[in-house]
């Protein structure tokens, strides 16, 4: 994305945020704008739809109509998202809705007291499992002082072999067999 395109989609999302606190559904939008995002992501002809210039703009609003009446996000589409939608169409703004979406979400997170945590794994964790975590990832933000509320992301790594890696804000937990066999690797090369 290049330089000027950043402070752009900041100001979007300020102005979101804004919108979404007043009317108390900051939550709700953001989960709206993600939803589009990781469509606009993940559907190719979606994305194409609305970032052409074959496009009019009107084909472009009637695409993003159908798609929030689809209630993308699960449930009804907030009024506030919509709204913010047709406007970055209007203003032809679409090609931003990723980094609004990012750059939303951060701030949202930052006035709410939240923080992610990426959780990756040699298989699938159970619930109970992913609870533990997010206890154990929750006492650690707190002792830094990153936020109150953890949200947990997992991903599958079988090459990780076994155990757990998380990261926390800027720092990595990693008790995976992968690294421990690394470090004594280490050890063993360097002859301690």
């Amino acid at each position: 994305m290049a330089l000027l395109e950043k402070p752009i989609a900041r100001r979007w999302a300020r102005a979101v945020i804004a919108l979404a606190q007043d009317r108390k559904a900051l939550d709700e939008v953001g989960a709206d704008l993600e939803a589009l995002a990781e469509h606009m992501e993940s559907h190719p002809e979606l994305r194409h739809a609305l970032l052409s210039p074959a496009f009019h703009v009107e084909q472009r609003r009637g695409v993003l109509n159908a798609l929030l009446d689809a209630k993308v996000a699960g449930r009804a589409t907030h009024e506030v998202t919509r709204a913010v939608v047709m406007l970055l169409v209007e203003k032809d703004r679409v090609p931003y809705l990723p980094m609004l979406c990012e750059m939303f979400r951060k701030e949202a997170d930052r006035l709410v007291g939240r923080v992610r945590a990426d959780v990756w794994s040699a298989k699938p964790l159970e619930k109970a499992e992913i609870e533990t975590i997010q206890k154990a990832l929750t006492a650690q933000a707190e002792k830094r002082a990153l936020g109150r509320e953890v949200v947990v992301s997992t991903r599958v790594d079988p090459g990780l072999l076994a155990g757990v890696k998380a990261r926390l804000g800027g720092v990595v937990f990693d008790g995976t067999l992968k690294n421990h066999l690394r470090r004594i690797g280490g050890q063993l090369s360097h002859g301690s």
